[in-house]
């Protein structure tokens, strides 16, 4: 598949064969970790792709003999362009009736095609039959993809074949799926909503069929780059809806931690964080990359370890890319000896996590400072409200102060400081009227809030994009738009130019990593309050996040996002007896005692305060 998707671009073999292995297996377990995914079905032709379904049903064995669970991966939105899947009628459609590339040598199907369910259906029952412990539907969306620019969906989104016309038009009384699409408008809304609940229904569907099979198989999904992008629109990745019909969240992006040259940061935290206020108890899995599919370089030793300390202090596990990686233009993975340091820290983080998993999965968020993530609100409005929500957060990380995301019907328990980003939501006033009621305080970012005790950042715009509200216009730049999507996924010159020129690396990487003008950090923190406890001082970028055990017990996590060492300082409003761990460090917790206590901080620290150690 690597070969057809990056125009026969060499392979090594060998270790990608070696996934498939007892060795393979072994080296998987050994880096600790519980759960692999393994790829079943890439699209191809069954006459083409039943022997790959043997060596899957192998591998499945030898993972099962280490005690790996297995992920099979089934790729339900496209196909591969050969054999028996050249006559059928299944492919979506662009508005100009062409078929919509994936890739080199793969087109997207239509999720409103039954001839196409059924196929996938078949899958999911062969998969179950090989073993596997879960199903992972990769790029479970409708129709094609894109981006948006200033609320306007650009390329060849969703799908315009005769199958979606029909049932578009059967469930809104004659209506056309609109040409140029506009967030802005009624009409493009309704459309919207409407792919991404068919892509629920799709996956609904194959879950039911697996689940028929074998009650306990788990089911998850691609949930790409929700948060940092508009996956909503680009996608149709609804991840509210989605969460209804799996079992666990995986969300892949490209937020591997790290700091930027303006020295923002590139934060996972805030996309786990904002998923997880909106799925109840799902558990939310991320899969961090740096630059994508096809243009990824294996990340270092201490990259994967502050990747792991910062899903771990949100208490969310992490999901490891161990395929894809380039290494002098040839496609390798994880298990080449030559990241043997990269799958020793990895085994030593997990090692570490196992150890104290008593206590790190049974907590709850108690920091008092949290922020509102209005996700109703910002896929339709996306360049105003998401900058302005990600700002606030990375000044809360540039500046020590505690992490925490909260949604409409999350639990805001223990919270007094409320930030609001600007944005509509239903029912939000009443919920911020019964919060500020009950003693809560409430500061509003770039829009006044009847109950808010501070607005600012009034007119403050990080981001202004704007393509002017002219139809003819818009139609030209969306098939300027396609026309580019169509070159870069089949032609050999566009794509090589394409890579020289760093452009899926510049698509990929999100804007939103804003660090707000001083003037701006500062009048988010006077609102605060500059006594806020407890925060961490420090001279770069720290990520803290707040938890207490069931007994009492509380948990602060602190994550370095800088390359080099801190020597930190964490002010809390009181007297504390606490306990310090490394995580990756299978060594005795320190002591330490104190209100203001002083740390140098590597990757990450635990401080754990049982409570009859906090001075009452």
């Amino acid at each position: 598949m690597l070969r057809i998707k990056f125009m026969n671009a060499p392979v090594d073999d060998k270790i990608y064969d070696l996934a498939h292995s007892i060795d393979g297996a072994e080296m998987v377990a050994q880096m600790g970790f519980n759960w692999a995914f393994l790829a079943f079905n890439w699209g191809f032709p069954p006459e083409i792709e039943e022997q790959d379904w043997e060596s899957f049903r192998s591998a499945v064995i030898h993972y099962h003999k280490v005690g790996v669970k297995i992920f099979g991966y089934i790729q339900s939105s496209n196909c591969v362009y050969q054999g028996s899947y050249l006559e059928k009628d299944w492919y979506a459609l662009d508005p100009y009736g062409r078929k919509i590339p994936y890739f080199r040598g793969r087109y997207y199907t239509s999720l409103s095609n039954a001839t196409w369910l059924a196929e996938v259906r078949e899958r999911v029952r062969k998969i179950i039959e090989a073993g596997a412990d879960g199903i992972f539907f990769d790029n479970a969306w409708v129709g094609g993809t894109g981006i948006d620019v200033a609320e306007m969906p650009l390329g060849p989104i969703g799908a315009y074949d005769e199958h979606s016309r029909r049932a578009y038009s059967n469930a809104f009384n004659g209506a056309e799926i609109p040409l140029v699409l506009d967030t802005r408008d009624p009409a493009t809304r309704q459309y919207l909503r409407w792919r991404a609940d068919i892509a629920v229904a799709a996956i609904r569907d194959w879950s039911q069929t697996a689940r028929d099979l074998n009650p306990s198989v788990v089911i998850t999904a691609n949930s790409y780059d929700v948060i940092a992008s508009n996956s909503y629109v680009a996608m149709g990745v609804d991840i509210e809806n989605m969460a209804s019909v799996q079992d666990v969240m995986v969300v892949p992006n490209f937020a591997l931690p790290r700091l930027q040259e303006d020295n923002s940061v590139v934060a996972n935290a805030i996309t786990i964080g904002a998923v997880q206020s909106r799925v109840g108890n799902k558990p939310v899995a991320t899969l961090p990359q740096r630059d994508g599919v096809g243009v990824e370089r294996m990340a270092t030793a201490k990259q994967l370890s502050r990747a792991m300390a910062e899903s771990a202090a949100l208490n969310a596990p992490m999901v490891v890319n161990g395929t894809g990686y380039l290494h002098r233009n040839e496609f390798t993975s994880l298990l080449h000896s030559r990241y043997e340091p990269q799958r020793r820290v990895m085994g030593a983080m997990n090692h570490w996590l196992e150890e104290h998993h008593a206590w790190l999965s049974e907590r709850v968020p108690i920091s008092p400072l949290a922020i509102y993530h209005p996700y109703e609100a910002v896929r339709w409005d996306w360049i105003k409200i998401a900058p302005i929500f990600f700002a606030a957060c990375e000044t809360l990380i540039q500046n020590g102060y505690p992490l925490r995301i909260v949604s409409d019907d999350d639990d805001w328990s223990g919270v007094q400081i409320l930030l609001v980003p600007r944005g509509q939501v239903d029912g939000l006033d009443q919920r911020l009227t019964q919060f500020v009621e009950q003693g809560g305080r409430v500061i509003a970012l770039g829009q006044s809030r009847p109950v808010a005790t501070k607005t600012i950042w009034e007119g403050w715009r990080p981001l202004r994009h704007r393509i002017p509200h002219i139809r003819q216009l818009r139609i030209r730049v969306n098939q300027g738009a396609m026309i580019c999507w169509r070159a870069y996924h089949r032609h050999r010159l566009s794509r090589w130019l394409a890579v020289r020129l760093k452009l899926q690396e510049a698509m990929n990487h999100s804007p939103l990593y804003i660090v707000p003008p001083p003037a701006l950090q500062s009048a988010l923190l006077d609102a605060i309050g500059r006594n806020f406890y407890p925060r961490v001082e420090s001279d770069g970028p720290i990520l803290l996040t707040l938890w207490a055990e069931k007994d009492g017990t509380r948990q602060l996590h602190l994550v370095n996002y800088q390359d080099t060492p801190q020597r930190v300082t964490i002010h809390l409003d009181e007297l504390t007896g606490t306990w310090v761990y490394t995580p990756g460090v299978s060594e005795p917790p320190n002591k330490v005692v104190g209100s203001s206590i002083m740390l140098g901080v590597d990757v990450a620290k635990v401080l754990r305060s049982p409570h009859e150690e906090i001075e009452q």
